[in-house]
């Protein structure tokens, strides 16, 4: 202990400046492990959606134009062997031809079911006994009941296809809400094992009288089925599992799957970060940009702790250059006195090393503990990583040990070790001089406007929300299908007309090939967007802004945001050439054919407006009614406690229910979905604070030091009886001088590097009376703190002190 009291005396000097930079360095060590932890995340390859509680996954292929389309059986046949799969059942499209009773023809769309369909979905009704009923059995929808059967009895009634002449007897009417599947409206429901007869091997009239030649026929084709692309597979998961996990394993078999490409769609799914508001696709994006900022403000902060270091270690050894020199003179090695500094510098290590684990300790408590971080930390798997730490501890210590020696490489060469007045540098030591201050300001100028550039993006992103972020929600899930337009969209729900819903089906992909035509055009233009299934008041209870055409939405019309609208005006401007134009919509199963009603601002729901993604809104009665689970209402939160126990009474005796998600307003959902961004901008913010200071008491030290240099001078001048203000009016004039080349050049540097940096970065660029006043605030700040020790020779005490 007596000897690190030695130590500690022999810096005691210097350890305001020292003691600073030390928790400088501590805390840069934290955040620069912290942020590298976060990049390691946001680099890795990760879906739109990480978290999924999906229990069913829809299994098709991408086909050559980007479409969710049928895959081969064989393919299906891998996914039930992976063992994250517990069932997996198939179904198959045909449009065909068929007669009712030898008379009526009719084009139809004839699906074609395995036996677990109905037990694997959990579907009750007429598909349930499909165990029990026989090949020539044939079900049919209620839109085809009501439509061709009303005066036939269903006894009566039977049914031919035209592929293969086999006739069928209605075995049953399905409910209403199975009338659709995905996109598709189904009207004959046949087993599986009579796909075989719509294969191109059919055998003729006399043919089908030989048993043999029928069964070798049926051995043939159902052995080539599983390689053709005829299928929509429904796998059910044995439990819960993330998107990458599930893609890690299909993965196993895709590479030998030819040209075909697997994709699926969750149903129903949890979001990255939340119920509710998804995590848009293209948002990682837009967090790599705002990390790079970070990283950038880490590394100036970085290299003005490193400045302030070597311009302490360079002031302490000048300000002891007669010890060391008669030290020298008397035969003390120069290893001896690198020694004996290294030894003075352990005491600032362990500070460091100490101060920087309690620092690292805070954060993750804090982020841990917090309500909106807390699930963020946990979905990026971010916890502390003690091995980065140490490793940037190890590198400080080094770096500080080896700054500490560093000067006497000077006294080892016999120079003289000393630092010159302003009036006796030489060129290389006013160039260095120069070079010193301008690195400084340029980095503090370049810290202040990647600030700003974050706060403007905040403040830019929630002035844009014109919605009524106070509207709150509540999600059922269900096993049975909920039939969204006989029962959600009627009844007593309907009496609150300020209460909205969206319903989420699972079968038809997110992303989804639109094609638009003009209405005053045959021109079609074919893009991407993502669809998303609302009530006809949706846009009116969150207050959306409607920038061209009417609402609320109609049956048949569909709605763009104004990024969708603007893809499709192609260098026009007026939003309202797009109304009435006609808009495909190629889902998983089928097209639709709607026409555009109205134009809407970038909505944050089920997506995030900043990132620019294409939406079409479609009336929520072309939903699909089989396969919906899931189903979200919207309400103000004045009707809460009218509307909640009504919905959930009427939930319990309608549907099978699985789960009740209620959840906080759409503005703490935006807040919990950008986490991580607060994250970053709260870190940057800190960062830009730090590098001010750093840069402040870097600029007051070195002030000081050349004050304390030059008293011998200042002194003679008072004992000549100069006034204080006299030494005060030299200062200033000087360090103005020295402002007026400095600031210049810093302002030059970061004029042209900033349009460079934002460009590379996707960050919007500083207007220039932004750019201004963040520059006149941080001359005046940095002028006044390096003006701060001219300041203390106006006081008697240290006019006494020089004389």
């Amino acid at each position: 202990m007596p000897a690190f009291d030695k130590y500690f005396s022999a810096i005691s000097k210097f350890k305001g400046q020292l003691l600073f930079l030390a928790l400088c360095f501590a805390l840069l060590n934290t955040l620069f492990t912290f942020i590298l932890q976060i990049g390691s995340e946001l680099l890795k390859d990760r879906p739109a959606f990480v978290g999924s509680s999906a229990e069913l996954i829809t299994i098709g292929r991408k086909n050559q134009a980007g479409e969710f389309s049928p895959i081969r059986g064989y393919n299906l046949e891998q996914v039930a062997k992976l063992p994250e799969v517990e069932e997996v059942t198939t179904l198959s499209f045909n449009t065909t031809t068929l007669y009712l009773n030898n008379t009526t023809a009719l084009n139809q769309t004839v699906v074609y079911y395995a036996d677990n369909f109905a037990s694997l979905l959990a579907i009750e009704g007429a598909l349930a006994k499909v165990t029990n009923l026989a090949s020539n059995d044939a079900l049919v929808s209620q839109r085809f009941a009501e439509q061709y059967l009303s005066n036939i009895k269903l006894t009566e009634a039977v049914l031919q296809l035209t592929q293969n002449g086999k006739r069928y007897r209605i075995a049953g009417i399905l409910p209403a809400s199975m009338d659709d599947l995905g996109s598709f409206t189904p009207s004959v429901w046949l087993k599986h094992s009579e796909l075989a007869d719509t294969m191109p091997f059919r055998l003729t009239v006399d043919e089908r009288a030989i048993p043999a030649k029928v069964a070798k026929n049926q051995r043939l084709t159902q052995s080539l089925l599983p390689g053709i692309p005829h299928y929509f597979g429904i796998a059910r998961l044995n439990q819960p599992m993330a998107l990458s996990e599930l893609e890690q394993a299909l993965a196993q078999f895709q590479r030998q799957s030819d040209d075909d490409v697997m994709s699926f769609q969750e149903a129903p799914h949890d979001n990255w970060l939340i119920n509710g508001v998804e995590l848009s696709p293209n948002a990682k994006d837009a967090l790599f940009s705002s990390w790079q900022v970070l990283f950038i403000l880490s590394t100036f902060f970085l290299v003005l702790c490193c400045i302030g270091l070597l311009s302490h270690v360079t002031n302490m050894l000048i300000k002891r250059k007669q010890e060391f020199m008669v030290r020298i003179a008397v035969g003390a090695r120069f290893s001896l006195l690198a020694r004996q500094l290294i030894k003075e510098q352990l005491p600032v290590v362990i500070l460091v090393c100490l101060s920087g684990a309690v620092s690292y300790v805070a954060l993750f408590h804090f982020l841990t503990t917090s309500s909106h971080f807390s699930l963020l930390i946990e979905k990026l798997g971010t916890n502390p990583d003690w091995l980065s730490w140490l490793l940037g501890s190890l590198l400080i210590s080094l770096f500080m040990m080896l700054c500490a020696v560093l000067p006497l490489v000077s006294l080892a060469k016999r120079q003289v070790f000393e630092r010159s007045s302003q009036l006796t540098m030489n060129k290389k030591q006013a160039l260095l001089s120069y070079s010193n201050d301008v690195l400084q300001k340029t980095i503090a100028l370049f810290a202040i406007s990647l600030s700003v550039i974050v706060i403007y993006q905040q403040i830019i992103y929630y002035t844009q929300l014109n919605i009524n972020k106070q509207i709150k929600e509540v999600t059922f899930t269900s096993h049975q299908p909920i039939s969204l337009a006989r029962n959600w969209l009627d009844g007593e729900v309907h009496q609150f007309a300020n209460v909205t819903m969206s319903g989420a089906p699972f079968v038809t992909p997110s992303t989804q090939s639109i094609k638009y035509q003009p209405s005053v055009s045959d021109k079609v233009i074919n893009y991407t967007a993502r669809k998303i299934d609302v009530a006809s008041n949706y846009f009116e209870t969150i207050n959306a802004n409607v920038l061209a055409g009417s609402m609320p939405l109609e049956k048949y019309g569909v709605v763009l945001n104004e990024t969708a609208a603007l893809q499709l005006l192609s260098g026009r401007q007026v939003l309202s050439d797009l109304l009435g134009g006609q808009i495909t919509i190629n889902s998983a199963m089928k097209s639709s054919k709607l026409t555009v009603t109205a134009i809407v601002e970038d909505l944050p729901h089920f997506g995030i407006n900043k990132t620019g993604i294409p939406f079409v809104y479609q009336h929520l009665s072309q939903t699909s009614q089989f396969l919906n689970r899931i189903v979200t209402f919207y309400y103000p939160a004045s009707v809460e406690n009218e509307f909640l126990p009504l919905i959930d009474d009427w939930a319990g005796n309608s549907i099978s229910l699985r789960s009740r998600i209620a959840r906080e307003s759409l503005e703490n959902q935006l807040y919990q979905l950008d986490a991580i961004e607060f994250i970053l901008f709260d870190l940057a913010l800190l960062l830009a604070v730090l590098i001010l200071i750093v840069v402040s008491f870097n600029l007051y030290y070195q002030q000081a030091a050349f004050i304390a240099l030059n008293r011998a001078k200042f002194g003679t001048m008072l004992a000549l009886g100069a006034l204080p203000k006299h030494i005060f009016k030299e200062l200033f004039g000087k360090k103005l001088a020295h402002l007026g080349v400095s600031i210049p050049l810093a302002l030059l540097i970061v004029k042209l590097v900033m349009p460079l940096l934002a460009k590379h970065l996707t960050i919007p660029d500083l207007s220039a009376e932004l750019f201004g006043l963040s520059v006149i605030a941080l001359i005046l700040f940095i002028t006044l703190l390096a003006l701060l020790p001219a300041l203390q020779l106006t006081s008697e005490s240290i006019k006494t002190q020089m004389n």
